[in-house]
């Protein structure tokens, strides 16, 4: 149904925003809920084919203020089985940092009512709300009682370890206005913040997301985006202006979807408020009357700690926080009168700051680093106490991840029908196609499948997905199960790098030694990041850690097959099965003649002994039908996805002829070359 005006009263009507509403509420047994109001002139539901949103909303106009009233007495009613939510769609109430909690990891069989029972004994609760599937928020009366959410010893809730998080800045409690987006154009949001309206920007796809939680899954933020419309490519590397925050690039199908997500808003997830920035578009005031500047802003305090501390001195429209090389904020308020006010500010969230008004002058011009606040704050240290935590599990991640080359050798035999290739290693010989596609189906759209044999054994499936997004996610189900089997997954345009510090071979196998035999025996020494089969009687174990190595040279048992285990000899090189142009070539792995039982990689892999090439049936092909492929144009990225592992600060890249990424003038996006802030 179409959105309801605005609610101004008088002759339009009155309207109430009610929240938490079944997915499978019908409008007459909504009406029939609000019975006793019996003025009701119009319904309009919300988010009902949203599959991020487990609710839906409702907005509903009523004939006069009476009925209003009476419909917010049903506020925390029970509506078949959940606790709905009644309030004025002008209503500006929020899940506050002071009085609110955030609770992640949830599912999609804990309900609103699980959560208000779990809290329920620590206080009185205003509000709860699930946005998304896997997180909600819990609004309580007293500060107090948030408090003592956050020590909450009991963090099983219904089998699931929760956790209990700050909520980091004001949350509208209204998951959508009735009006839809504050801005109705790209035009109109440049005129309103003092932006510089580049026409070039309403044809853009790719958006800078900024203020991602450090700790935030990427898949989590990938579904949140992912709402709006198509994803054909995402990069995601760790934030050099924050550091406990990441910031993202993220390219759609289509420009009216990305122009969508850059005029809607606030994009509020999980506690904190996402930043989208159009590359196209710069900050283009010379000097403002509403707008001040925060200069070389600490690295430790995020976005949200700073709009909360400008809040208070006056309602905050934009804050522009994108140069990695002078750390300038830039932010906006509705009225002059708060400028005043955040000028006398001197610290935020125990971190020194300078605010002076803005000015292109002010902005330019070098400032000596601000000294650190001394003795450091509580906040201070307890996020040095979660960096460190963050970065040890980045490490511990970064072991286990693949290590991987460009594989110069890779070939596509027709890229209108296999596109975004995926190698795929260790799969139970003769998957489907379909059988691929339902495996995926979470991660993305299988469209074709190529697969090679080798005897009876050994296999590699090349599977092509619509989007290299797709084929990037469907690479975290390395090392997963499929009926029994543990994947060995990258991209075909990559091979695998064998490290010879951390890579052995292991011969004298067994067609009965399976490769969880392998794998089972190895992780007793320590962890195994993967098992490379190579033929029915030899592999490669590559460990983790290098502390390991003098251990597992002693193996002499593997199953029941008694093997002999050797390192890879000369320098480090990329080694992998590559299937160009529909031939198996195993050749890529296995001792050279020139070394006996040892291996080495070299320049094209690990080379085999000639009387050691595989004999059997020739490659077999599965080709469907042609299918009618949808060609998408996307940026093809190089080398594997940043994710949240170590590595140097994204600088977003949009091809050899497109501007910086905040356009020709005015401050850079990530790249610091502030020195055209006006008209020309």
């Amino acid at each position: 149904m179409a959105a309801p005006p605005p609610a101004d009263g008088g002759s339009i009507g009155f309207y109430v925003y009610v929240g938490n509403v079944p997915k499978t509420a019908s409008e007459d047994q909504l009406r029939r809920f609000f019975g006793e109001c019996r003025g009701i002139l119009a319904f309009s539901f919300r988010l009902e084919d949203c599959t991020y949103c487990p609710t839906k909303i409702a907005f509903i106009k009523f004939a006069n203020r009476d009925d209003q009233e009476r419909a917010y007495g049903l506020n925390q009613q029970f509506f078949q089985g959940k606790r709905v939510f009644v309030a004025s769609v002008d209503s500006e109430a929020n899940f506050t940092p002071k009085f609110s909690v955030m609770v992640k990891n949830l599912n999609e069989y804990i309900t609103e009512e699980d959560i208000y029972e779990h809290f329920k004994h620590i206080g009185t609760i205003e509000c709860v709300q699930k946005p998304a599937n896997n997180y909600g928020y819990v609004s309580f009366d007293r500060c107090e009682s948030t408090q003592r959410a956050l020590i909450l010893k009991n963090r099983n809730l219904k089998g699931v370890d929760i956790e209990i998080q700050q909520v980091r800045r004001n949350i509208c409690i209204l998951l959508e206005k009735p009006t839809g987006p504050q801005f109705g154009s790209i035009r109109e949001k440049c005129e309103e913040l003092g932006l510089r309206y580049e026409p070039e920007s309403e044809s853009e796809t790719k958006l800078l997301v900024t203020n991602i939680p450090r700790q935030a899954q990427e898949a989590d933020i990938l579904e949140y985006f992912g709402r709006f419309g198509k994803i054909v490519d995402w990069q995601m590397q760790k934030s050099v202006i924050s550091v406990l925050t990441n910031s993202a690039c993220v390219t759609y199908s289509d420009a009216k979807t990305a122009r969508r997500v850059f005029l809607g808003g606030p994009h509020f997830f999980q506690g904190v408020c996402l930043d989208v920035y159009n590359p196209r578009i710069t900050y283009g005031e010379l000097q403002s009357t509403t707008a001040v500047l925060l200069k070389r802003t600490n690295v430790f305090l995020t976005n949200d700690e700073i709009y909360q501390a400008m809040n208070e001195c006056g309602r905050v429209s934009y804050i522009h926080r994108v140069d990695s090389t002078r750390f300038c904020t830039i932010v906006r308020f509705r009225f002059a009168i708060a400028v005043s006010q955040a000028m006398r500010l001197k610290q935020i969230a125990g971190e020194n700051v300078t605010v002076v008004r803005y000015t292109e002058p002010n902005y330019l011009t070098d400032t000596a680093p601000i000294p650190e606040a001394f003795p450091k704050s509580g906040v201070r240290m307890q996020k040095e106490d979660l960096l460190r935590r963050l970065v040890e599990q980045e490490e511990r991640l970064e072991l286990s991840r693949l290590q991987t080359v460009p594989n110069e050798a890779y070939a596509n035999p027709d890229g209108k029908f296999y596109r975004h290739e995926v190698q795929i290693m260790n799969y139970p010989i003769g998957t489907t196609l379909g059988q691929f596609r339902d495996y995926f189906r979470k991660h993305g759209t299988v469209i074709n499948l190529r697969e090679f044999i080798q005897g009876d054994c050994i296999g590699v499936a090349i599977v092509s997905f619509d989007t290299r997004l797709e084929a990037r996610r469907a690479c975290s189900m390395n090392q997963n199960f499929m009926n029994g089997k543990r994947l060995l997954i990258h991209m075909a345009d990559e091979k695998l790098f064998l490290d010879p510090e951390l890579c052995v071979g292991v011969m004298g196998l067994s067609t009965a030694t399976t490769d969880e035999h392998i794998y089972d025996r190895f992780s007793e020494i320590g962890a195994v990041k993967f098992v490379l089969r190579e033929t029915s009687g030899r592999a490669v174990v590559c460990m983790e850690h290098r502390r390991w190595l003098d251990a597992v040279m002693r193996v002499i048992l593997v199953g029941k097959s008694r093997v002999q285990v050797s390192r890879l000899f000369g320098g480090p090189g990329p080694g992998n099965p590559n299937v160009p142009n529909n031939q198996f070539q195993p050749r890529q792995h296995g001792p050279p003649p020139s070394q006996g039982n040892g291996w080495m990689p070299g320049p094209q892999g690990v080379m085999p002994r000639p009387n050691m090439m595989p004999r059997g049936p020739a490659p077999r092909q599965v080709v469907p039908s042609r299918p009618n492929l949808r060609q998408v144009e996307i940026m093809q990225g190089n080398g594997r996805p940043p994710l949240l592992g170590q590595g140097p600060p994204m600088r977003p890249q949009f091809g050899n002829n497109d501007p910086p990424m905040m356009g020709s003038n005015g401050p850079p996006m990530m790249q610091g070359a502030p020195r055209m802030m006006g008209p020309n």
